[in-house]
């Protein structure tokens, strides 16, 4: 059975298990051991899970599914 994938609508309203003010250092501490390799860039609008300026790392719902 193939699994259903999540709407965007869906994910943006996902209760998740932990504060979204923990999601920038959680991601921190996975580039510290480098579970997780991305480039780095000062504008506010830059995913530095996705490498992108289109979203704040806080609404990083990949990050977030990754991360649980």
């Amino acid at each position: 059975m193939k699994k259903k994938h999540s709407t965007l609508k869906e994910l943006q309203e996902k209760r998740y298990q932990f504060s979204i003010l923990d999601l920038s250092g959680m991601l921190n501490d996975l580039l510290e051991k480098e579970i997780i390799k991305v480039g780095r860039t000062a504008d506010p609008k830059y995913c530095r899970y996705h490498k992108v300026v289109s979203h704040p790392l806080d609404k990083c719902m990949m990050l977030k599914e990754r991360i649980i």
